[in-house]
């Protein structure tokens, strides 16, 4: 006679707690790689306001002559 497999649930939770590690860390991966090209961005743009402010003091002095 064979013996009928007795399916658990315990893979099933298994494979659910896989998909859902996989997925949080995708998503802080994610989200970390973001905040870093958001910090570069900001820079960038703190550096380009600083170059545009003496580029205008540049051409105050330049007009006032």
């Amino acid at each position: 006679m064979k013996k009928k497999r007795q399916f658990t649930k315990a893979p099933l939770a298994q494979f659910v707690a896989i998909i859902a590690l996989s997925i949080s860390i995708f998503l802080i991966v994610d989200l970390g790689r973001r905040a870093a090209a958001n910090y570069r961005t900001q820079r960038e743009a703190e550096q380009l306001s600083q170059e545009v402010e003496a580029a205008r003091q540049y051409q105050t002095k330049l007009l006032a002559q």
